[in-house]
This record gives C-alpha cells, structure tokens and sequence, in this order.
C-alpha cells in the first residue's frame, strides 16, 4: 500500500522472474497474483535467495521489508528494514518503512520518531506527514497532528488520505461539524472512499442527524462501496432506528470478516447489555481488546457493564483506570470513576451515630 510507488516495479520484475525460474510459464504468473499471500511469498522466496548471496546489500533487505508491509507482516518487515539501516542509515525511506510498520503494530511513539528521521533525510512522500498526524492523532496529541496534517496539505492541497485524517482528528475532538466538512472534502478529491463516507455517517449519527446519515448512506451504496466501515455505519443507522436485531447481525457480519474493527465490537456489546446479557457483552468487549488493548472506548465499556449490570465494583474500577491510564482526559471514563467511587463510599461507609442511636432505641423497644 504504502510502498507500492517505489517497490511495485520491482516486485513485478522479481515475480515474473520467480515464475519462470519455478514455473516457467504464464500460467504460473498468473496464478501467484490471483492467490495474494501467495505471491507475496514467491516474492519473500526469491529475494530470500538473492540476500543469501548478497548479504551485504541494504537495498535487498529493504525490498523484502516493503514486501511484507505489504504482506501485512509488520514485525517480518522491522526486522529487515533495521538490518537495511544498520547496513546503511541514509536512506530516508527504511525510516519511512519502519513507521509504517510501528504505526500499524500501534506503536505510534516510534511511528513518529521514525517518521521524523525520514525527513530529517530529506526524503519526500505525500503520506509522510499524513503518517506523523495521524500518529498524533492516535496519541490525543491534537495540536501536533493538526500542524503536520496542515503542513502536508499545503504541500499537496488535494490528498484525500490527508482530509480524511483530519476528518479523524477532529472527530475524537469531539468536533463532529469540522470533521464532517474534513470528510466530505476526502469524498470530492476521492468519490471511492468509503472511510470518509462512514466517517461522515458516524458523525452525523453523533449530532443526532439521522436524515443526512442514511442520505450519505444511499450515496455510498449507489456507488458499491462495501467495506468493513460502510457495514459498520448501516449498522449504526439501525441501532438509531430501534433495529436492533437488524443491526446486531450486521455488527456480527462486520466482525466476522473483520475482527479487531472494535467500534462494531462496542455496539454490539452495548446492544448485549441492553438485552440484560453481560456475559456476553463483556465477551465481545474482551474478545476485541485482544486486537485493541488500548482502545480506551472498550475499556469504558467493559467498566459500565461490570458495574451497573455485574455489580463487579473491582473489575469495574480496574477498566475505568485503565481508560483513563490510555487518555488521562477521557471525560467519559472520568466522571463514572467518580461516580463509582461516591457509590463504594456510600455502600462501605460505617454507620452514622444517628443510625446506630436509631437502632439501640428499636432494640430497646422490641
């Protein structure tokens, strides 16, 4: 994805090369693009042999790092894009290559860190920037995502990706308005993208504007746009229309072919809870923080269930904490530990000398 300017020439190359070396037919090219992880690892396999003979080449070990980012084998492609800068530190694209495979491990301090010497090496790629906000995003450092993602958009003032991220930050701003008109801009420069279209959905559900959602809802339909996110955000109009057997299906539909898409997982234990089933919400919200272990949201969730359904006080206090312990300013999570708190004080506070002369009066009399 992130690579694919720079490495899909010779990815190609190095495919069609493989094929023939090992098939040695047209058939066989074919066949390792139709299967993706399979040809990926011809690719893997190929450069595997080369490294082996030349161990030396940083660019090589480069290559086969770009591969699998591709692959999605974010700890595979560390290991090689570091072995690529121990062999040369130059090269600001191994640094942009290992923030990109931090940002998706969800290490975004190192994302950052990595992004930043990239450019310090001068090197230029219209995500960079887009990649260093979106990282502040992710870390509630707003004002630094706001100034890289600005940055970027005076460089390239039509990057949908760049829109759409701003779109994102203001969004966990809690500034649904600015995050749509960030979306829809996305949506004009890439009529394709479906993030933005779900995006625009999800806030306009937030503002209680139930019309322009299935509006924009239609409009991305019309045009095939089926992702993981569009299902989520039909889901989200159906649990806004009181449907919500309708939408606990699309919400177990999502998951399905998309486990860690949490914010499915949140409604969908949300709407468990709301059936008095606590078991199973705190299933599915322990279930997706296997994926999402510092998604501060699920944690919240997790807490409300534990204490208003489960009367689990400890769980309950525990899961506040550590949403907090992820966004020390996630008010949400803040206000119900007080309120859990106030609740535990009235609960185990010792009697008050009035109730103790009440009851000594009661013995008396009996």
């Amino acid at each position: 994805m992130l690579f694919q300017k720079y490495f899909t020439p010779f990815i190609l190359l190095i495919c069609l090369l493989g094929c023939q070396k090992k098939q040695n037919t047209l058939e066989g090219l074919v066949d390792a693009s139709a299967h993706e992880d399979e040809f990926y690892e011809k690719q893997i396999s190929f450069l595997d042999d080369i490294i082996a003979q030349k161990s030396n080449d940083a660019s090589l070990f480069a290559k086969r790092g770009g591969v699998k980012v591709r692959k999605k084998d974010y700890a595979g492609a560390l290991e090689d894009l570091e072995q690529a800068i121990l062999l040369d530190s130059t090269q600001g694209v191994y640094y942009f290559g290992i923030a990109t495979s931090y940002y998706f491990l969800g290490n975004m301090g190192e994302s950052i860190s990595n992004g930043k010497k990239a450019m310090k090496l001068g090197y230029r790629h219209p995500q960079l920037k887009t990649f260093i906000g979106s990282s502040y995003t992710a870390l509630n450092q707003f004002d630094s995502a706001i100034y890289f993602l600005e940055s970027s958009l005076r460089e390239i003032p039509q990057n949908s990706k760049t829109y759409r991220a701003l779109g994102k930050t203001f969004s966990k701003m809690g500034d649904s308005k600015t995050a749509i008109t960030n979306y829809q801009k996305a949506i004009d420069f890439d009529p394709l993208d479906s993030i933005a279209y779900a995006g625009i959905i999800e806030e306009s559900v937030l503002l209680n504007d139930l019309e322009k959602a299935v509006i924009t809802y239609q409009e991305a339909k019309k045009m095939s746009l089926n992702s993981s996110d569009m299902k989520y955000s039909y889901g989200s109009i159906l649990n806004e229309q009181d449907k919500y057997d309708s939408a606990i299906v699309i919400f177990q539909e999502v998951l399905k072919e998309e486990p860690s898409h949490w914010k499915s997982s949140r409604l969908l234990g949300k709407l468990y809870r709301r059936r008095r089933q606590p078991l199973e919400a705190n299933k599915i919200f322990l279930e997706a923080l296997k994926y999402n272990p510092e998604t501060k949201e699920l944690w919240y969730e997790l807490g409300l269930t534990n204490q208003y359904v489960l009367r689990n006080y400890a769980e309950a206090r525990k899961n506040y904490e550590k949403a907090l312990e992820i966004d020390p300013t996630y008010k949400d999570a803040r206000l119900a530990l007080i309120n859990l708190k106030a609740t535990l004080r009235k609960l185990y506070a010792p009697p008050s000398e009035e109730d103790l002369n009440s009851s000594d009066t009661e013995e008396v009399q009996s």
